[in-house]
């Protein structure tokens, strides 16, 4: 299902391309890998737009983002623990503070 979705849109972004390039069709292998690695990258940009990542755990997010890394072939020179620490503070720095007293706690949380 996924590769047909995927499929349709390849096919939406190479008739776009030729509109803009006014072309009658792409022959040219360069072409075709340029398209299919903006779309990859727009799907994995929309992914994370759609994502909380508030409520995900820092390896959950890390390997998602490895994932996506790999699916549209980005070389990259981060090792996963260099991220994961990263990510962690970023989480972190996002979190309420608790309060000093237990009783200082909403009753509707």
């Amino acid at each position: 299902m996924h590769q047909v979705k995927y499929q349709q849109m390849y096919n939406q972004a190479i008739e776009k391309y030729r509109k803009m390039q006014g072309v009658l069709m792409i022959t040219n292998k360069a072409n075709k890998d340029q398209v299919h690695a903006m779309l990859k990258t727009k799907l994995m940009t929309d992914y994370f737009k759609q994502t909380d990542v508030t409520k995900k755990d820092p390896y959950e997010i890390i390997q998602d983002l490895f994932y996506r890394i790999g699916f549209i072939a980005i070389k990259t020179q981060l090792k996963f623990e260099q991220v994961h620490m990263i990510v962690h503070e970023l989480k972190e720095e996002k979190l309420l503070p608790l309060p000093e007293n237990p009783d200082m706690i909403a009753e509707d949380i």
